[in-house]
């Protein structure tokens, strides 16, 4: 007696479903054998290939360089570049200019740890803002716009302080003038919200001074005023009205 074979059930279905498959490959590949479609396959390549290598380069190309310091002597390299192997961020020096560069997505962080290493502050100049006024811009408001780019770099590189939330920068400089004898000097206000439960050590609200003196051309250290969200004058120790 012949032994009897069961047949699944949806042997069927699965047939069906391998003639169909065979279908639309037979399908393709009659789509792909037109004249037309043969014309247009090495563009449809050509773009393919062209974004592949978008996506690459996007994905390998280095980060736009910001350039921290423009001018250094010897000593004063040795002193930044310590300080920036020690935080572990990538900088590159030009041979020709000597203009030392970081990462965008590193500068603001670069300055605050040279800042706190004891290391030069890097002064900002704005001429990206500058460079977009119109043609015949005052003086005036050249300077407003100087000291705003001031203002806001400052700012962002006190931001990349630990338990900082906020923080403002304002910058107090009278316009030279022939008509005044004796120049006011330069003054800085800083106001720094921090996290629920975090103090600003001393050593952190020294950097602070020494950036902001540093980046502002006569401007000196004790000029510079730093209180938190609460009033709070952590600078105080460093006001010699206060002794």
């Amino acid at each position: 007696m012949a032994d009897i074979v069961p047949q699944p059930a949806n042997a069927p279905g699965l047939l069906a479903g391998l003639g169909s498959q065979g279908g639309m490959a037979g399908g393709a590949r009659s789509l792909l054998a037109q004249p037309a479609v043969k014309k247009m396959l090495p563009a449809f390549a050509g773009v393919a290939a062209l974004g592949a290598l978008g996506l690459t380069w996007a994905v390998l190309a280095p980060a736009p360089q910001r350039t921290l310091y423009s001018q250094l002597d010897d000593s004063e390299r040795a002193s930044v570049v310590a300080a920036l192997d020690q935080g572990g961020i990538a900088y590159a020096i030009d041979n020709d200019s000597g203009a030392l560069t970081v990462g965008e997505d590193d500068i603001y962080k670069a300055r605050m740890l040279v800042a706190s290493q004891g290391a030069l502050a890097a002064p900002e100049s704005g001429t990206d803002l500058i460079a977009n006024l119109p043609m015949g811009a005052s003086r005036t408001l050249e300077g407003d716009r100087l000291r705003a780019a001031q203002e806001r770099e400052l700012m962002l590189t006190i931001l990349e302080i630990d338990g900082v939330e906020s923080a403002r920068v304002h910058i107090a400089k009278a316009e030279p003038s022939v008509f005044v004898r004796d120049e006011v000097a330069p003054s800085a206000s800083i106001m720094v919200r921090l996290s629920r439960g975090r103090q600003l050590g001393d050593g952190q609200v020294s950097a602070i001074a020494n950036l902001v003196a540093g980046s502002v051309p006569g401007l000196a250290i004790d000029a510079v005023r730093i209180v938190d969200q609460h009033g709070k004058l952590l600078t105080q120790a460093r006001d010699p009205q206060s002794a």
